[in-house]
């Protein structure tokens, strides 16, 4: 956790979102190397079991009580709760959670502050904003670089916010590098599955690519303001 944050001016904001974003795949990188894949409903190995154990404690860890103890794959979409659960290990305010990471469309009215409903608002701060670029297939540039532990969603276009919540890892020449929960790509041991796992998304192109790009606000953290 960042703890309680002095902040004193603009370099001193940018230098707590890094280190915000780095302890958000920071966490990312560590439940990845717990070797967590998506099992079947069906399936009852040991392995099975510690993973389903695992996804649970990050519904948990975002609010979504209801669904907990997971139960195999389809039983909940979570890669939202997966960067959610990353995202609140690096001092995000868990108010966010349960409402707005629960899906592309929910993350894409809290990048660019609209609220869900009336129960749930969503106000633009005066300063220390997050940062939101809506992209396409058509993208070949971003309106700013890259960190680790931004959220990244993909998706092929319908709807235009994408269908999938990954973190980045790194990013150079068109290619994010991601860590993503509910994702299909790698795992710790280079096995191709289901999971948490690593994976590359590219900006720009046919089929799926980057669709939104979006870093939290320093006003999104839990922290002292000056």
């Amino acid at each position: 956790m960042l703890g309680r944050l002095h902040v004193r001016g603009v370099a001193a904001v940018v230098d707590a979102l890094t280190r915000a974003g780095k302890l958000a795949i920071g966490e990312a990188d560590r439940l990845w190397r717990l070797d967590i894949y998506d099992p079947r409903r069906s399936d009852k190995s040991l392995e099975a079991a510690k993973s389903k154990g695992h996804i649970s404690f990050m519904l948990m860890a975002c609010g979504w009580t209801w669904e907990a103890p997971y139960q195999g794959d389809g039983a909940v979409e979570w890669c939202g709760i997966f960067a959610g659960t990353c995202w609140k290990a690096a001092g995000l305010d868990p108010k966010w959670l349960a409402t707005y990471f629960a899906s592309t469309y929910r993350l894409d009215l809290w990048g660019s502050y609209r609220s869900f409903n009336s129960a749930h608002p969503n106000p633009a701060p005066k300063t220390d904003r997050r940062l939101m670029a809506s992209l396409d297939r058509d993208s070949t540039s971003l309106p700013f670089e890259p960190m680790p532990g931004d959220i990244l969603m993909i998706g092929d276009g319908s709807p235009a916010c994408g269908d999938h919540i990954c973190l980045v890892e790194s990013y150079a020449n068109g290619i994010f590098k991601t860590i993503e929960g509910n994702g299909v790509g790698l795992g710790p041991n280079g096995n191709r599955r289901q999971g948490v796992v690593k994976a590359e998304r590219k900006l720009g192109g046919e089929g799926y690519c980057a669709r939104r790009l979006i870093r939290p606000g320093f006003g999104d953290l839990l922290a002292e303001k000056p």
